[in-house]
């Protein structure tokens, strides 16, 4: 009796699979894929609201560089001495808040965000709420970019606590651009030493 009773409960089982409804499927953004932007110039990789993804649907958040250079170069993106204290974790759950009360102090400069991931595919929840945070203030300057050299080295040293010493990187110039001779002197040149370049 018992064998017939399982047999019974795994019919009902299985013709019940098929009417179950869909998983829901992630949507899937691939940056290189994206035609709705082009950069003018490569080093005005920085915007006023840099919104960075990272692993297990953490944002990181850092004001951009006071500068805008409208002469068109073939520079790579131009080191902006970034530290990880500039760079805050945001709540996921505020995501939109944070977004909307940014929205209210924005100038020409600041109007414009990038959403930056290490990840040539974005497979995000909070990409996705930023994405709806937007919608929300009508927000419609944004740029999706690859996270740059120095991004990538900044955020690595804050993640794992991290001393972040600038001298310490071993920088590629073909992925950062050192622009100022305070710069050159002071963080490129030891540097290059240090790894004999």
């Amino acid at each position: 009796m018992k064998k017939y009773l399982l047999l019974f409960c795994v019919s009902i089982l299985l013709s019940c699979e098929g009417k179950l409804p869909a998983k829901k499927q992630d949507k899937v953004y691939v940056i290189s894929k994206d035609t709705s932007f082009n950069f003018i110039n490569r080093e005005d990789y920085y915007a006023g609201f840099n919104l960075i993804l990272g692993d297990r649907n953490k944002v990181y958040f850092f004001q951009g560089p006071r500068f805008w250079n409208c002469i068109p170069t073939d520079n790579p993106p131009y080191f902006i001495n970034l530290e990880p204290s500039d760079i805050i974790e945001l709540p996921y759950e505020n995501i939109d808040e944070f977004i909307k009360l940014n929205k209210k102090h924005h100038s020409a400069f600041s109007d414009i965000y990038n959403i930056v991931s290490p990840y040539d595919s974005i497979k995000s929840k909070a990409f996705e709420k930023i994405m709806q945070g937007f919608a929300s203030v009508k927000q419609k300057k944004y740029i999706i970019r690859r996270t740059t050299f120095e991004e990538n080295q900044v955020l690595f040293h804050k993640i794992n606590h991290l001393n972040y010493d600038p001298q310490e990187i071993n920088w590629d110039t073909a992925e950062v651009y050192f622009s100022r001779k305070e710069d050159i002197d002071s963080i490129l040149k030891v540097s290059q030493q240090k790894f004999k370049k």
